[in-house]
């Protein structure tokens, strides 16, 4: 259930990052560099390289030479800047999750939990005062602060009555430590930052530009219907971004969130008592955590030195008046959107204007998209009742098992390994549990019942719901038969803390799997990205944690710098090209989505050699299709500094030339623009 962000699992969520599709990113304004100089090849993504006079040549090009026509036809749904081939199987699960609430003739608990809630969201003559009451009286609770205990009082009264999110330095949530994986413990955390890297704060890039930009018209837009003075309004956004840069000094910034050695920095512990020692006397946390039923043994204290700054801001009175004006800014940014229908659909086109993009979404996808946020698994359950397929759960169970086994063998054959680390790795690899397109066991929500309320009624019983229900597991054991992914996004995960695979419904439609394609195309298709997320439990990260999702060193010494000579060899590739000027990849931030390309195709090549007649033709061409896209060219700016996963045309591409199967095909030869010679391709495993 996605409802409540306090209780989000930040480990697991940056541990899932390694997944293959892709966050839809804003767009942006006109900014004119050359997009047209890459090399190798030219990015066939950023939109207006490809036109009708482009020309191809499998041979030098083969994405370009299989999506051009794809390419030029794609179109962006409202909001997005990024138009991909799976765009019509994500619509189509929109359309559905929208049937749930408009065709009546279904009934389910789910359903009506669902109408009742987006009825009450549409309900705008009672929402619309009660949403300006509700923001005036916490604009008033921080303005009347006098003192640090007035603000700790504060976020006390905003998590125990939890209808609104608590705009507090610190948030503590529900997670499992990676000493034991098997175990809830407590979290805590800092703030989340408006720029949200730590690094725009000292070197703003575009996107940081368009963050300060959309978000500080945003707080103008709140100040103006609130009846604040505009040009105080510029001055206290402005002073809180200050704020934040302290905060940002002591954050880890993306970049350094997506490297191998992240998760060993966000291994450490703290205690209650610990932390309550850190707060000083002044902060009754325990009292705070206590009276909402909040008893971790332990904590996951992701950024040590960020939470130890805080303390520091915390503890001296002199910080309480930025601390006021960063809770007034970052809770009217937050709640502009609910004062009226008005302002929900200017918010966001204060966004599209800034961002570039053509549309902002229709009204009721709106309403839906908050739905399925706050009552995601009402959602999820309704929608598998309704659509999904058992047959293609257990096709899809079956495909993953054949996988599993074929690279049985490839790590039982791979010369550069020991014999007691293929042991180990094989191991591994038995241990791995599939979920398949959706879970056979729900969470329990039956005693949560929005029926009869107003919006903010159901959103503070939804919260307190949430709240018991976090509250509940910590200390206890992990149910594996629950997911932890939500079945409807269009996605595929491997999860190094429990070891499992799990390909979800959303991903399954035309361009990825139908019970009727052919062995090939579901070899480039799907079987591709199955293969994918299998070897992510032998990449950079996945490799750190062994069969039972424990963080210890389990290679071999010599396996291990082998492991990573061969990784080296990746990352040096992709050092060397170039999507756009000067714009080069950092190799050491795609090694592990990149690796996990190549392994899944490899994977899919061997099963190949075993059907009779096979088309690899048809193969290679699925697998170019099934990454087809194309984007504004800040979604590649942006992607450029936040994607760990190559961009699409060089995951066909880079990863098609490392095999003999692919050159044989086409009779590609030294001098052709996809040719690679042996002794320099990348193959990891």
């Amino acid at each position: 259930m996605k409802t409540n962000k306090l209780w989000n699992r930040r480990l697991t969520a940056l541990l899932l990052a390694a997944a293959m599709t892709v966050v839809m990113l804003p767009g942006c304004g006109s900014r004119a560099p050359d997009y047209t100089s890459g090399t190798p090849w030219l990015d066939s993504n950023i939109d207006g390289n490809v036109t009708p006079d482009t020309e191809v040549n499998l041979k030098d090009d083969f994405y370009l030479a299989v999506n051009k026509e794809e390419i030029m036809a794609l179109t962006y749904e409202p909001g997005s800047m990024i138009g991909t081939a799976m765009d019509e199987t994500e619509k189509l699960v929109e359309d559905n999750m929208m049937a749930l609430i408009t065709d009546e003739s279904f009934t389910s608990r789910e359903a009506e939990q669902l109408r009742a809630y987006y009825h009450a969201l549409d309900d705008w003559e009672t929402r619309e005062p009660l949403a300006k009451e509700l923001l005036r009286e916490n604009l008033d609770m921080i303005g009347n602060m006098t003192t640090m205990k007035d603000y700790y009082d504060a976020v006390h009264v905003w998590w125990s009555t939890h209808s609104l999110a608590a705009w507090g330095l610190l948030t503590f949530g529900v997670d499992v430590a990676l000493d034991d994986p098997t175990t809830y413990i407590g979290g805590i955390n800092g703030p989340s930052l408006i720029l949200e890297d730590a690094a725009e704060y000292e070197e703003r890039t575009e996107s940081g530009e368009i963050a300060y930009e959309v978000n500080k018209q945003i707080y103008e837009y709140g100040c103006e219907i609130m009846g604040f003075d505009r040009e105080e309004a510029d001055q206290e956004f402005d002073r809180m971004i200050t704020f934040e840069a302290k905060i940002a000094e002591h954050t880890l910034t993306q970049e350094e969130m997506m490297g191998a050695d992240a998760v060993a920095k966000l291994n450490n512990y703290i205690t209650v008592d610990e932390l309550v020692q850190m707060l000083g006397e002044s902060y009754d946390l325990k009292a705070e955590l206590e009276d909402n039923g909040y008893f971790p043994e332990r904590l996951m204290n992701y950024m040590p030195d960020q939470i130890e700054f805080i303390a520091e801001l915390l503890g001296d009175e002199s910080n309480l008046e930025d601390i006021k004006n960063w809770m007034k800014v970052r809770c009217l940014i937050d709640s502009t959107g609910d004062l009226s229908r008005e302002a929900m659909i200017h918010v966001k086109e204060i966004a599209q204007e800034i961002m570039g993009t053509e549309d902002i979404r229709e009204y009721d996808r709106m309403l839906l998209s908050q739905v399925d946020q706050d009552l995601g698994t009402f959602m999820q359950q309704a929608y598998v009742e309704r659509y999904a397929s058992p047959e293609m759960k257990e096709q899809i169970t079956e495909l993953c098992k054949d996988v599993i086994a074929e690279y049985r063998l490839m790590l039982q054959e791979e010369d550069w390994l020991s014999q007691e680390m293929k042991d180990k790795a094989v191991e591994k690899l038995d241990a791995v549990t599939i979920n398949a397109v959706y879970p056979d066991k729900w969470e329990d929500y039956s005693g949560l019942d929005v029926t009869g309320m107003n919006y903010y009624e159901a959103l503070q019983e939804i919260s307190k719901f949430e709240l018991r229900k976090a509250c509940s597991m910590l200390n206890h054991k992990v149910d594996p038969e629950i997911w932890l992914e939500d079945p409807l996004e269009a996605n595929a995960f491997y999860n190094p803390l429990n070891n499992s695979i799990t390909i979800l419904l959303g991903i399954l439609g035309e361009e990825t799997y139908t019970t009727d394609m052919s062995r090939e195309e579901i070899y480039g298709r799907i079987g591709a990205v199955i293969g994918h997320e299998i070897s992510h439990a032998f990449d950079s990260t996945g490799r750190q944690f062994d069969k039972d999702g424990n963080m210890i060193d389990w290679w071999p010494e010599a396996d291990s710098g082998a492991f990573e000579e061969r990784v080296e060899k990746v990352r040096t590739f992709y050092d060397r090209i170039a999507v756009y000027g000067d714009k080069y990849l950092a190799g050491a931030k795609l090694d592990g989505e990149a690796t996990a390309d190549i392994a899944g195709l490899q994977c899919m090549l061997r099963l190949a050699e075993k059907e009779d007649s096979f088309d690899y033709d048809t193969m290679f061409r699925s697998y170019a299709a099934l990454w087809c896209g194309k984007q504004t060219p800040y979604a590649t700016e942006y992607r450029y500094i936040y994607d760990p996963h190559p961009p699409e045309y060089l995951r066909v591409n880079v990863t098609l030339q490392q095999f003999d199967e692919f050159l044989e095909t086409y009779g590609i030869q030294e001098g052709d623009g996809m040719y690679l010679a042996p002794e320099d391709r990348i193959k990891v495993w």
